[in-house]
């Protein structure tokens, strides 16, 4: 069946003279993005379910994907991440839940 998950939030920014670059790249994976009027990618969807290589694609395209940019998501077992680009980089960056007791 495989490991499901969906995008709970994003922030991306790709200047237009690297659009063409990373649409191609991910072409075959299930995400829709948002173009601005300049042809500068602001935004970011999953269309998809299942998780499949994203994190190598996304260190692929990192040197193309403004600093401070994030693709935040949810796995079906409660697992939250997010990939973030920085400096050329794509991290996978997990979330750790704290419990206190007063």
């Amino acid at each position: 069946m495989g490991y499901c998950m969906q995008m709970s939030s994003s922030h991306i920014f790709v200047s237009t003279e690297n659009t063409g670059r990373v649409m191609a790249k991910l072409k075959n994976y299930p995400y829709r993005f948002d173009l601005d009027d300049d042809g500068n990618i602001t935004g970011i969807s999953f269309t998809g379910h299942k998780l499949s290589d994203e994190f190598e694609v996304f260190q692929q395209v990192a040197p193309y994907i403004r600093n401070g940019s994030y693709i935040e998501m949810c796995g079906d077992d409660g697992d939250r991440w997010k990939w973030a680009f920085q400096n050329g980089i794509c991290q996978r960056v997990t979330q750790h839940t704290l419990w206190r007791y007063g």
